[in-house]
């Protein structure tokens, strides 16, 4: 078994808050070593994302940022015949990220910063918090700046595009809100935060909708807008920690499953087969989640 691990993000740039996740990549030969793997940190407390060597090869080749990130930041605990520093060597960001910061943005189209729904509101305050963070990152990219932690990426964004200081704060406090909403805390105030918060976006994607797109090769199609599309219908009609308490199996086990692991997003594009309509019912029972 061949394995790579790095430990990425606040603990590796040694910045960790209260809100802080302890992230990190654990790379491997097959499928079932890397989930191994995944698993034993997962249980002791780690965000893990996982990859087969192929797959990240493919992020490589995708000049994906994550892997910029990786190389930036990252703290390598083990690695196999040096095969992730290996791909580290070999990656050069894109010179452009213009698709990818389009499809960032996407969410905006679809979103509504005023649902009546406690659960929706912050859902789509962790949809928000996500499309903050990912287009400042790929803004910055296309810079030449490359910068990660979200507090300085909410200045990137708050020092381009003139953001007022209701804006940046709203942005700064999606992070919260994201913790709030995947921790299912149930006592949470948003205030103006999401309508200050798609102002905000709104006027960075009227820049940006403008740019034309040059070689996005970074850029890969997957289903990520559809899964959050279908996570705020289920919110809507059904208490999360409902969904939580599924029992295995079944099509919305899975998709559920899918929605509360983040780090499985990047692999979105090879999930089409659970990506099917689902039909959406109200919950029989009192939905806790109009509070």
């Amino acid at each position: 078994m061949m394995i790579s691990v790095c430990i990425y993000g606040s603990v590796a740039r040694q910045r960790t808050d209260e809100l802080s996740d302890r992230d990190v990549l654990i790379l491997a030969s097959s499928k079932e070593d890397a989930f191994q793997q995944f698993s034993d940190w997962q249980a002791a407390g780690w965000n893990a994302s996982f990859f087969t060597y192929q797959h990240f090869a493919r992020l490589v080749e995708f000049q994906s940022l994550f892997v910029q990130h990786i190389k930036l930041e990252g703290r390598i605990i083990r690695d196999d015949k040096g095969k992730l520093r290996q791909y580290l060597e070999q990656f050069t960001p894109a010179s452009s990220y213009i698709e990818d910061l389009k499809d960032a943005l996407l969410p905006l189209k679809w979103v509504n910063p005023r649902e009546l729904c406690y659960w929706a509101r912050l859902c789509v305050g962790d949809i928000l918090f996500v499309a903050t963070r990912n287009a400042g990152i790929l803004h910055a990219a296309g810079l030449g700046r490359f910068i990660y932690d979200y507090a300085a990426v909410v200045e990137h964004l708050a020092q381009a595009f003139k953001f007022d200081s209701a804006q940046r704060a709203a942005l700064l406090a999606l992070r919260g809100i994201k913790v709030a909403y995947r921790a299912r805390s149930t006592d949470i105030g948003l205030g103006t935060v999401l309508d200050d918060a798609v102002g905000a976006l709104t006027t960075v994607q009227a820049t940006v909708d403008r740019l034309e797109c040059e070689a996005p090769k970074g850029f890969v199609a997957n289903n990520y807008h559809a899964l959050r599309r279908t996570e705020l219908a289920l919110v809507k009609a059904t208490d999360p920690r409902e969904l939580d308490r599924l029992p295995a199996g079944g099509h919305l086990f899975e998709v559920w499953r899918l929605i509360c692991n983040p780090s499985d997003y990047p692999k979105l594009r090879d999930s089409g087969d659970l990506m099917q309509p689902i039909v959406v019912q109200p919950s029989t029972r009192p939905n806790a989640a109009f509070l």
